[in-house]
């Protein structure tokens, strides 16, 4: 072998007699290959034959595996409050059998009796209505809601015992404009809508988000049929040729109802028309807000004293001058939404700046652009009280806005600077820079630190910072500041320049962000259906799952 190794490194051509070494060498090699390729097979056959057999065992034993489960050895009630827990409690359940509660009738013969056998699974339904097709899907359509109307009578009149009820009904607002669109029979959603009213006396929080003709015989109902109902929500929509479809609501007896503590109006029109016992009332909220029925929505507020909460979507510029005082001295909770091309209150304070609410905790301020220029009457609303601790606003034109704002809020636990819905291209282009909201968050002096207790900040939308700015809001609102909170979360998108990229690691370390949930991104700055879930509008953002918001309510992720 040695006499040959000089042939493995030259070209040289082979003499007759070490072709023949070479050969037998290499078959020597073979012999040995195939030796060790037969023990391989032989041993694989074994364990392929001891894999069949564990497998068998594993399958034998299995059934008393599952009887020593501790699942197993669970007290029926306790099964119960388990699978009420899985129930998401931002929105009602729906018939999808891929979530709770029907998701909890697949797992065993056992556990679907205990869900089924379950009241408090079943206390709560979002029912989506079908109202038009096509022709081709037509029959589709008409056999889904017929099993969606058997879905609701077992669910509603069968399962859920003498429970409170919650309900949500959902219908497709467009008027389609297709000639070819087929409109499914009246009985299809007639039958689905009596068996909603069967179970009329035990309505809790009930939610019609659908044409009104299509719900007219609910408002037929009189306050004494709904002795339980403390949540409604109502709709008034116009057609195509401008006549209004929610009349017969304003003459309604159910919205008398003597436990009735929140209403909702969606669509157009004066809210003071309809005959609600104002007075009772602990949470209002009024859609398509005009600057002609602002004056209807005064009146309103000057007999609802007891409002807890308090939602306007304003539609349009304008808004009235301000006002004599509107004293709403239990309002904790003040959302606006401004749905116009700009903000209706820009240039005075208007009628919000006129509440009067000391008790006032939390305000959400948006618009659904970009570029909000300041705002007297957030000013004015923030000014009402010393104890605002959550506040949520639009993207403000300028950073000094945004500190305006947060002086006047030195209990601010949680804030939210959401980003607009839509941004136009002749919107100008903003100073992103947010150094100096971080400068002015993190003061060693307290008493000259904006929100000194601030706990939760998140920015919607990409902001460009200095990474030393970062670094330093990030330690010295880490507890290390006698008198200064400890931030628990940052939820923000950052851009940097890259100059300052060796600082990244050291921002990111433990050591800086200590016990801080910090949920950010970081780029370097670059120069220039049939659905059973319709209408709900689910969470977009994982952050919206932990964030400690209070804006959020029972019905808003209902359409």
């Amino acid at each position: 072998m040695a006499s040959l190794r000089h042939l493995l490194t030259t070209n040289q051509a082979l003499t007759d007699h070490e072709r023949v070494r070479l050969k037998e060498t290499v078959a020597e090699y073979d012999d040995k290959l195939n030796l060790i390729t037969q023990k391989i097979s032989a041993l694989e056959e074994q364990l392929r034959i001891l894999n069949a057999e564990k497998t068998a065992l594993l399958e034998a034993s299995a059934p008393f595996r599952r009887a020593l489960s501790p699942f197993r050895q669970l007290p029926e009630d306790v099964v119960r409050v388990i699978f009420v827990a899985c129930l998401e409690t931002r929105w009602n359940p729906t018939m999808a059998k891929t979530e709770a509660p029907v998701l909890l009738t697949q797992i065993s013969r056992a556990t679907r009796m205990i869900a089924l056998t379950t009241p408090e699974l079943w206390a709560a339904i979002h029912i989506p209505i079908i109202l038009s097709t096509t022709p081709e899907t037509e029959d589709t359509a008409k056999s889904i809601m017929t099993a969606r109307t058997e879905g609701a009578k077992e669910w509603l009149l069968r399962r859920s015992g003498n429970l409170p009820l919650h309900i949500s009904v959902y219908e497709n607002r467009e008027f389609s404009q297709i000639e070819t669109t087929r409109f499914l029979g009246s009985e299809f959603i007639d039958d689905l809508i009596h068996v909603i009213i069967a179970c009329r006396s035990r309505w809790k929080n009930v939610h019609f988000s659908c044409n009104p003709t299509t719900i007219s015989h609910v408002s037929m109902l009189n306050q004494y049929d709904v002795p339980l109902l403390q949540s409604l929500s109502v709709s008034t929509f116009t057609t195509p040729n401008g006549q209004s479809r929610g009349d017969f609501w304003r003459n309604s007896d159910i919205l008398q109802a003597p436990m009735l503590k929140k209403f909702r109006q969606m669509g157009s029109g004066g809210v003071s028309t309809y005959p609600v016992n104002w007075p009772n009332l602990t949470h209002l909220y009024c859609d398509h807000l005009r600057f002609d029925i602002m004056n209807d929505l005064v009146h309103v507020l000057r007999q609802a004293t007891h409002l807890i909460r308090l939602d306007l979507i304003v539609t349009d510029a304008g808004w009235p001058p301000s006002l004599r005082p509107i004293s709403l001295p239990h309002l904790t909770t003040l959302v606006f939404i401004g749905l116009g091309a700009a903000q209706p209150i820009e240039h005075g304070e208007g009628m919000l700046g006129s509440i009067n609410a000391p008790s006032l905790e939390i305000i959400s301020y948006n618009s659904a652009m970009y570029d909000v220029a300041r705002s007297p009457a957030l000013i004015a609303c923030l000014k009402q009280s010393s104890n605002i601790r959550e506040l949520s606003t639009g993207q403000p034109s300028s950073c000094d806005i945004l500190i305006e704002y947060l002086s006047h809020c030195p209990s601010l636990l949680t804030l939210h600077i959401p980003a607009p819905e839509r941004i136009f291209a002749w919107q100008p282009q903003l100073n992103r820079n947010i150094n100096t909201v971080l400068n002015a968050l993190t003061q060693n002096n307290p008493a000259q630190c904006l929100c000194p207790q601030l706990e939760y900040f998140r920015y919607g939308l990409a902001r460009v910072v200095s990474l030393p700015a970062l670094r330093d809001f990030l330690v010295r609102r880490n507890g290390t500041i006698p008198g200064l909170s400890r931030l628990k979360a940052l939820v923000m998108d950052f851009e940097y320049d890259p100059i300052e990229e060796p600082l990244l690691k050291g921002i990111q370390s433990a050591e800086t962000v200590g016990n801080i949930r910090l949920e950010v991104t970081f780029r370097k700055t670059i120069a220039d259906s049939l659905a059973l879930d319709r209408g709900i509008s689910h969470v977009t953002s994982p952050v919206d799952d932990w964030w400690p918001s209070r804006i959020v309510d029972d019905m808003t992720y209902l359409c």
